[in-house]
């Protein structure tokens, strides 16, 4: 056998930028680099994954897809989390929803896909992980166990300042997710129990012809004219509508920032808003009473139920190629979703959807 071909049984997966790459012997895997050297063995997932984008795009969508059809005593998750006739929570939560700005899991979910269809067919006798990230570790960790493959895992230490704001903040991620809920929903609500006062005409929402959901924090504020809706996420499409006369009714969720810093705020600025003729704006948390909130209790409890009944989903996370353990990936945003803040307040702004 050659020298090649035994080096060919050890790969080494570099998750490291800026950091000087060991010389060895086998092939080397960057995790984060975009560039490659190809010559001496050191190849870019990044960069595999730009050249495979739709591929591995369709791959990952046909993942959570499946995930949906798991089937835990008979039934689907997607079934199990229908809280109203034919809608399911499913479709509301952080996996489902994969949005960058909220979750980290979708890049290394992605680049485990990518690791898995490299990987696939190389006879490895051992891999090298250079990685800080816990949970990219148990993956590859509980993979070369079940293939009994040697597994070797070395990592920088963090060298982020160890500040008073970061003990709050692992104080805070260390409690139970029920905690967590219910300390961020508590706050939620003080932020936006004043937005109550809003004044909408419910006639001219019933006249709408189209209704718009919008985060309420891409707002363009014209000095000169502050009572002109303009947004710079929507952009030309809110002046198409208001000049072609289309009656849109404009349903915000209320986000702090610096423009719009509390409730009182952001009422007298709809006030201004509403003055347009075609235009009506409300937000949708103005219309929050003590049945709304009796509700959204009332799912969060149900979903925490439906949780404990379906905790084997965990066993079924698996890549199709080299069946790869996506859970350690997965878990934080799945029971976030189920049982932490960003499940209160999905469940609270779909019973006020459900009100309007």
């Amino acid at each position: 056998m050659s020298k090649s071909n035994l080096n060919q049984k050890s790969i080494l997966i570099w998750d490291q930028i800026g950091h000087r790459i060991p010389e060895f012997s086998g092939s080397v895997y960057l995790w984060k680099e975009y560039s490659e050297n190809v010559s001496i063995n050191q190849f870019s997932i990044p960069k595999y994954i730009d050249q495979n984008r739709f591929r591995l795009r369709d791959k990952y969508n046909s993942l959570l897809y499946e995930f949906a059809k798991i089937q835990i005593k008979n039934k689907r998750i997607v079934d199990w989390l229908e809280i109203r006739p034919n809608f399911s929570f499913w479709w509301m939560t952080l996996i489902v929803e994969s949005n960058y700005g909220k979750s980290a899991f979708m890049v290394s979910v992605i680049k485990l896909l990518a690791l898995e269809e490299i990987i696939d067919h190389k006879k490895i006798s051992e891999i090298f992980l250079n990685s800080s990230d816990s949970n990219i570790q148990k993956v590859v960790r509980k993979f070369c166990k079940e293939n009994g493959i040697q597994f070797f895992c070395f990592s920088e230490k963090d060298s982020k300042a160890n500040n008073g704001e970061g003990i709050l903040w692992r104080g805070y991620n260390s409690l139970p997710y029920f905690l967590k809920a219910s300390i961020t929903f508590l706050r939620y609500i003080n932020l936006v129990w004043g937005l109550r006062k809003q004044k909408v005409p419910k006639e001219k929402m019933q006249d709408s012809d189209f209704v718009i959901f919008d985060y309420f924090f891409h707002l363009r504020l014209d000095s000169k004219n502050p009572k002109l809706f303009r947004s710079n996420y929507w952009t030309n499409l809110v002046d198409v509508l208001r000049n072609a006369k289309v009656k849109t009714f404009w349903s915000h969720i209320f986000v702090r920032h610096s423009l719009i810093p509390n409730s009182q705020e952001g009422v007298s600025l709809l006030k201004g808003f509403n003055q347009n003729e075609t235009e009506i704006h409300s937000f949708l948390e103005g219309y929050i009473d003590f049945v709304v909130l009796l509700k959204t209790f009332w799912d969060y409890l149900r979903i925490n139920c439906i949780r404990f009944l379906i905790r084997n989903f965990r066993f079924f996370c698996r890549t199709k190629i080299l069946s790869f353990d996506l859970w350690p990936v997965l878990r934080s945003d799945f029971l976030d979703s189920l049982s932490g803040s960003i499940s209160v307040q999905n469940l609270f702004l779909f019973n006020l959807i459900e009100k309007i």
